[in-house]
């Protein structure tokens, strides 16, 4: 198995079928049957899992595995790492924000890299509308805090695209603690821990407000919270 691409699901009826339909028409045309799809459904109330089903039943390549409790975003993908085959594995949010096309990108750097991860250049954004100044000024505030403090000094830490070999998969995931938001800066600090060799990747995207589960206060506490735990856990090799 050449490729395993897992995107976490929670409350996303409205969101994940577009999302599926794609990433299947794509891949499908590039890897066969030589990659797999899983969809990791936890925590929701919706019909989430009967939009994930209808791809399983007509695409050998789609899994969906239902999780009754919220994981969190980390806990979902964790729980897909825990079940992937393939040798190169991304993740990518159910709202389509980043394309399959650009997903590709981050897949092929595998070939040179352990760790790709998805750069959200503001040129590149195909957003019709600006973001909410509040929106910006969080996510700045965040940037700073994560460079400083963490010493990760990445553009984009919270892309929600993301590639990695399997074989640094493996090593990572037994040093991660993070099950929510903060899970892309633990996997950042454990792969920076590891000598892994990390590219940053510009992507085209679009961001999607309708439907979005981030809630700046309670995200932002959340993170904040956890770059606490994870400094502690990686201080040796974060400075």
């Amino acid at each position: 198995m050449e490729l395993t691409i897992i995107i976490p699901a929670y409350n996303e009826e409205s969101r994940l079928g577009p999302t599926l339909q794609g990433y299947i028409s794509y891949f499908s045309q590039i890897y066969g049957d030589q990659w797999e799809l899983l969809v990791i459904v936890n925590g929701s109330t919706d019909r989430t899992i009967d939009v994930a089903n209808q791809r399983t039943t007509t695409n050998d390549q789609v899994y969906s595995m239902e999780f009754p409790t919220k994981l969190g975003k980390g806990g979902a993908i964790l729980e897909g790492f825990a079940r992937c085959r393939g040798e190169a594995v991304a993740w990518v949010d159910a709202d389509n924000m980043v394309s399959p096309e650009q997903t590709h990108k981050l897949i092929m750097a595998l070939a040179s890299h352990d760790l790709a991860i998805g750069w959200r250049q503001k040129r590149l954004s195909l957003s019709p509308k600006h973001h909410p100044i509040t929106r910006k000024l969080a996510s700045s505030i965040l940037h700073f805090w994560v460079k400083v403090y963490l010493g990760l000094r990445f553009h984009d830490t919270q892309c929600g695209a993301k590639a990695m070999r399997k074989s640094a998969m493996t090593t990572l995931t037994t040093k991660m603690a993070e099950r929510g938001w903060a899970f892309d800066l633990d996997l950042l600090a454990a792969a920076k821990q590891q000598s892994l060799q990390i590219i940053e990747i510009p992507v085209t995207w679009h961001h999607r407000k309708d439907g979005s589960k981030v809630r700046l206060i309670s995200a932002g506490w959340e993170v904040f919270l956890a770059t606490i735990r994870i400094r502690k856990r990686y201080w040796s090799h974060l400075h």
